[in-house]
């Protein structure tokens, strides 16, 4: 009968879905992983290359402060390239390139813009971006003609110095403020007006009377109040003096119109203390330069090219699983074919891998279930037949009695007697059997004098017709059950007086060897064919088929005799020439 397996539950069915699930996965998988990986590491590198960007701009802002040009940059922007791996360029800011680490200066516009990896920034410390910090957008550190001489920048401290013991001391001394040229200035308004202690003001103006500009301080602030009226006049505007601090000292309101006017004007006027504003780009040297669009394109031919990919390594999974599948499913059905029909001739399997070993251990396991039946069968048609033979014998006997034919003397029932002990007899090796079958044959061991065991057996086994004698050393002893072993080498003996002609000798003798124990039972009788030595110890097993109990038993005593040797931990065999001598053996590896 032919076995369908429904669809959803087929292990090709289920092998395929496992596959695309498993595909799917790691596609979507390896493209998160790479998307995050790639983000993750342009992100580190625009950092990194920012840092890079801000220390290549202070450098170069620092050198246009203290140069009036660009002629001798060079050097410090090669330095700068080594030093961060940029490649920089430095232009004027119509595209006239000033300098270029990668190779000689070209006076020529840039060939092509830059992409996402450049940096462009304006180097002009005359017109940085306004902050709270820097009000008027000029790098404090440009001083230009307000530059004091060291000389000066002393005596103004020594003057400070001196205005502070006048007062009396630094707890009565003014706040001092000193501006980036190294000059000091103090604001006086808040002692110096009206409502304030007129001795008080004049000991402040007294103290701190010379603070005023120097020499070239005052050149400076006279061009720059030109410039400052220029510029206002321009605007009609009014004109404001501007004091030694930058600030306008006329001035009631300070409009953004009056504060771009004194921008422009100190622009104007440090214009020649440092270089001319210049374009910076700095960037990557190994990646190409492209248009400032590049980047992850999703557009629709990239896109249709991984949905191209996709498909492809899903085709080629469901074709590879497929393939695998039904490599896999073959043998299993052929398996299961052979199962359902035990006994038929089996198709050869060659896999050598786990699919091919579970085959070979599931045919071993049919082929064994096969036998196994088979020998039950077997055996249960012996024990009827060793059970019949007897019980017919009694009922038929007793029927006699009962109907008078036979007299039911002292001759019938020791013959009835004979039938019920051989009945018993069977009925005990079977449940030996049986519980050996189960493992619940349990043995009692002690140690026990080998030379008394085998005295014993022999002295049970007495026969008339057949001598027996003993070999074996009278310290030899052993760790056994002394009952079930006198059982085994028991039946072992009986065997052999059966099998032997009368008048002969059957030799029970015992020795230690390097493993345990060797005990043998040599008889010189009929012998065992070599084609029936591997049955012999099989169940219900006779070299005669006639079954004929004058000759042979039930044909359970051999197999008795193994399963008691193996609850030991031993091993039973036998070697025979027939007509000459067959020898048993039974070999203990614990003795005591």
């Amino acid at each position: 009968m032919r076995h369908n397996v429904p669809l959803r539950h087929s292990l090709l069915i289920r092998l395929l879905i496992t596959s695309l699930l498993v595909a799917l996965t790691s596609i979507a998988a390896s493209a998160w992983l790479a998307s995050q990986t790639v983000t993750r590491a342009i992100a580190q590198e625009e950092v990194r290359a920012q840092a890079q960007d801000v220390q290549i701009y202070e450098k170069l802002t620092d050198y246009a402060i203290t140069n009036t040009d660009w002629d001798g940059v060079r050097s410090t922007v090669v330095k700068l390239a080594e030093e961060t791996g940029r490649r920089i360029v430095l232009s004027t800011p119509r595209g006239e390139v000033i300098v270029d680490s990668s190779g000689p200066t070209r006076q020529q516009p840039l060939a092509a813009p830059y992409g996402t990896s450049a940096y462009t920034s304006l180097i002009d410390p005359l017109h940085l971006p306004r902050t709270d910090s820097l009000a008027s957008g000029i790098d404090r550190r440009v001083l230009g003609p307000y530059e004091l001489q060291r000389h000066e920048q002393l005596i103004f401290r020594q003057t400070v110095d001196a205005a502070v013991r006048c007062m009396g001391g630094p707890e009565f001394a003014l706040p001092v403020t000193y501006l980036a040229n190294g000059r000091p200035t103090v604001n006086l308004h808040p002692f110096v007006g009206p409502g304030i202690e007129s001795a008080r003001s004049e000991q402040v103006l007294r103290c701190y009377r010379d603070l005023g500009p120097t020499e070239r301080e005052r050149l400076a602030l006279k061009e720059l109040n030109r410039l400052m009226t220029g510029c206002l006049a321009e605007q009609n505007i009014t004109a404001r003096e501007i004091g030694d601090d930058f600030r306008l000292v006329r001035s009631t309101l300070l409009t953004p119109m009056v504060q771009n006017c004194l921008d422009s004007s100190r622009a104007e006027q440090l214009a020649g203390y440092v270089a001319p504003a210049a374009l910076l780009l700095t960037k990557d040297p190994d990646l190409p330069d492209v248009p400032s669009t590049a980047g992850f394109d999703l557009s629709r031919d990239n896109t249709v090219r991984i949905a191209w990919v996709t498909g492809l390594v899903l085709l080629l999974t469901v074709l590879i699983t497929v393939a695998v599948g039904i490599r896999l499913v073959r043998p299993l059905r052929t398996l299961a074919a052979e199962v359902r029909s035990p006994g038929e001739p089996l198709s050869p399997i060659t896999r050598n891998d786990e699919i091919g070993h579970l085959t070979n251990v599931f045919r071993d396991l049919s082929q064994r279930r096969h036998e196994a039946e088979t020998q039950r069968k077997a055996m249960v048609s012996d024990i009827a037949h060793e059970l019949r033979t007897p019980l017919n014998n009694i009922r038929g006997w007793l029927e006699a009695a009962e109907d008078g034919v036979a007299d039911l003397d002292r001759a019938l029932v020791s013959s009835l007697l004979e039938e019920a002990l051989l009945l018993q007899r069977v009925v005990a090796d079977l449940q030996d059997l049986a519980e050996a079958d189960a493992g619940q044959l349990r043995l009692n061991r002690q140690t026990v004098s080998v030379a008394a065991l085998l005295e014993q057996v022999a002295a049970m086994q007495h026969s008339d017709t057949v001598r027996l004698q003993t070999e074996v050393d009278e310290r030899l002893q052993a760790w056994l059950d002394p009952v079930r072993m006198r059982q085994a080498i028991g039946n072992l003996v009986s065997n052999a007086i059966r099998h032997s002609p009368p008048g002969s000798t059957v030799t029970l003798r015992a020795r230690s060897t390097a493993e345990g124990l060797l005990i043998e039972v040599v008889d010189h009788g009929t012998g065992i064919a070599a084609q029936d030595l591997p049955h012999v110890f099989e169940r219900f097993w006779r070299a005669e088929k006639s079954r004929n109990r004058q000759s042979g038993g039930s044909g359970l005593g051999l197999a008795i005799v193994r399963q008691l040797v193996q609850a030991h931990g031993g091993n039973v065999s036998v070697t025979s020439t027939p007509g000459r001598q067959t020898v048993f053996r039974v070999e203990l590896t614990r003795v005591a």
